[in-house]
Formats: structure tokens, C-alpha cells, sequence
């Protein structure tokens, strides 16, 4: 059986670039022209909702569900956004003939990452509520504007995350189950601290005795 020589591929007709950067970009233009038409068609559809909640709330009619598709269309026209976003930048770097370069992602500032960590912890009180549930876009949303406004609540890498959400739950009217969150890792780490300002510590350290995780075999 005849074995393939590198000689054998000599005539083949090698891939055009030019060709191939023509093709992407028109992948390109028609992506940004879709997401286009799609972001305002659902700009109308949010706008035509807005119109209608205001109207029928005016006549005194249930308009939570029409709260909630709000909600969730307008979270759609965001994601369009953000995907049309992408896709221009995609287009000018194929028309500039730019070749992109992976580099290391740069590490998170620790505000940052201590806000992103409340904002994940107060995500799960409101998700795991009935009472809340059903507006969880809405609330996690008005969380991470007072986490990122400083004037609020100060600087959060001094406070102790539970402090935190505590202020953020009051100020928001969230239900927080207690009992709940000192079961997690991070309301473990907090109470062993010992930090009396914690919400998870009275006054006389009974919830610390409370939540303490049981030691560990052969620890004094």
C-alpha cells in the first residue's frame, strides 16, 4: 500500500487567509446585525410591558406577572447587549487584521472580590425564600449598587461579611434564616473569629457554643 509522501501534498492548493478572514468577517456582520434586530424587538417588548403594568396597576389590577415577565425580558435585552458587545469588538479586531494574545488574567482587586462574595451569599437568602424568590433579579441587582457604593455602608473588607449582609438584608427587607447560613463555611470561619459585632454571636458568645462544628478526632 502506498505510504503519503510529503510530496505527494506538494500541488494541494493551500488555504487562502484572505479568503478564510472574508468568511469570518461576514459570520461577524451577520451576528451583529441579528443581535441588532433581536435587542430591539425586545426593547419594544419591554417597553410595551412597562406600559402595560403602569396601566393596569393604575386600574388596581395583580400585576405581578407582568412584573415578572418584565424581569425576565429585559434580562434578555441585557444579554443581547452584551453579546452584540462582544461580537462589534470581534468585527473590528477581523478588520484590523488584529491577532489576539492570551495573557494572564489580572488578579481580583480584594474589594472586589469580598463585595462579589456577599453579593453571592445575599443571592442565596433571596433565592432560597419563597417570599423572595420571584424577585431575585430585582433585589440582586439593588444589592450590588449599595456594595458598590462606599457611602453606604463604608469599607466592607473591615466589617465582617456577616455584618454586611445583615445591614443589606434590613435596609432591603430580605428574611435571613440564621440557622441556615452558620451552617456555611464561611459563618463557621466568622464565629470561630470571635467577632463580637457578628450577628452570629450574642453578647455572652451563645451562638458561637451553638454553631461551633464538633472537634475534630484526638483534638483537645
Amino acid at each position: 500500500m502506498h505510504q503519503p509522501e510529503p510530496s505527494d501534498f506538494d500541488d494541494a492548493p493551500a488555504a487562502d487567509p484572505v479568503s478564510a478572514a472574508a468568511l469570518a468577517r461576514g459570520v461577524a456582520e451577520r451576528q451583529v446585525a441579528f443581535l441588532d434586530r433581536l435587542a430591539e424587538a425586545g426593547t419594544r417588548m419591554a417597553e410595551a410591558l412597562a406600559q402595560r403594568t403602569v396601566e393596569e396597576a393604575a386600574g388596581g389590577a395583580d400585576v405581578e406577572g407582568l412584573d415578572r415577565a418584565f424581569q425576565k425580558v429585559t434580562r434578555a435585552v441585557r444579554l443581547t447587549l452584551a453579546l452584540q458587545t462582544k461580537a462589534v469588538k470581534d468585527l473590528a479586531a477581523l478588520e484590523a487584521g488584529c491577532v489576539r494574545v492570551t495573557e494572564a488574567a489580572p488578579q481580583e482587586d480584594p474589594l472586589d472580590q469580598r463585595r462579589r462574595r456577599i453579593a453571592r451569599i445575599v443571592n442565596r437568602v433571596v433565592a432560597d425564600d419563597e417570599a423572595t424568590a420571584w424577585k431575585a433579579e430585582r433585589l440582586c441587582g439593588r444589592v450590588w449598587e449599595r456594595l458598590s457604593d462606599e457611602d453606604i455602608y463604608g469599607d466592607v473588607l473591615s466589617k465582617p461579611i456577616g455584618v454586611v449582609i445583615e445591614m443589606i438584608c434590613r435596609d432591603l427587607d430580605i428574611p435571613v434564616n440564621w440557622v441556615h447560613l452558620a451552617r456555611e463555611a464561611w459563618a463557621v470561619q466568622e464565629m470561630a473569629g470571635g467577632d463580637e459585632t457578628s450577628p452570629f454571636l450574642a453578647p455572652d458568645g451563645a451562638y458561637l457554643r451553638w454553631f461551633r462544628p464538633p472537634p475534630l478526632a484526638g483534638a483537645p
